[in-house]
């Protein structure tokens, strides 16, 4: 990506949140706003009109408005800004909670420099990170049972379906599919309005639960 991505953190332990903070701003064009403890403190800096970034990596387990209540709060009032959320090991119930929201990734409060890049560039450019093992919990999501596979989707709806849970950015996807990258914005919109998700890791799970992408 040619421009600096902006990214604010958001975790109630100090150190932690400097040492993100630091790995960040170590990234290439990768800058750093401001790192806030919750998400109460969040919303304020949002309101008082400081800058509103592109990514903010958010904490979960916080004291005064969880990662849940922040989670929501930025889908509702900020849905430009992508979120990447950070996990313990094994917390599914976060992880599929978190989807329900509407946030962009995840990755693990354990991972190394170089998966918290690739999660970001992953966040950015494609609107979608999730781990390997977070695959392996969509895939038993499946096994909970379908959702209506909605005889309501096109044809071109289902095929954008299979591809929503790859590496593939939107336009490459646009290109497999021989269309307009604006087209598949249009059939992006309507998956979100029709099987009431909220972002590509919700039509992921869709996917996976349905039979139209394995992980």
């Amino acid at each position: 990506m040619d421009e600096t991505i902006r990214v604010v953190v958001v975790d109630d332990h100090k150190m932690i949140a400097k040492a993100i903070q630091d790995m960040v701003e170590g990234f290439s064009r990768c800058h750093v706003l401001y790192a806030v403890h919750d998400g109460k403190e969040l919303v304020r800096m949002f309101k008082e009109g400081k800058h509103i970034p592109d990514l903010v990596i958010l904490d979960v387990s916080m004291p005064e408005m969880d990662g849940f209540d922040t989670m929501s709060w930025l889908h509702r009032e900020h849905p430009q800004v992508r979120v990447l959320c950070l996990t313990m090991k094994d917390e599914e119930s976060v992880f599929l909670r978190m989807v329900e929201l509407g946030v962009h990734g995840f990755v693990p409060k354990i991972a190394g420099s170089d998966e918290l890049e690739r999660a970001i560039r992953s966040v950015m450019d494609k609107g979608i990170y999730f781990t390997p093992a977070m695959g392996e919990v969509l895939f038993r999501a499946r096994q909970g049972g379908s959702e209506m596979v909605g005889d309501g989707l096109s044809d071109r709806e289902k095929e954008l379906l299979r591809y929503v849970g790859t590496e593939m950015t939107y336009a490459q996807i646009a290109d497999v599919m021989c269309l307009s990258p604006k087209t598949i914005d249009g059939y992006r919109n309507a998956l979100f309005e029709k099987l009431n998700v909220k972002s590509r890791i919700g039509l992921a799970m869709f996917a996976v639960r349905n039979g139209y992408f394995t992980p």
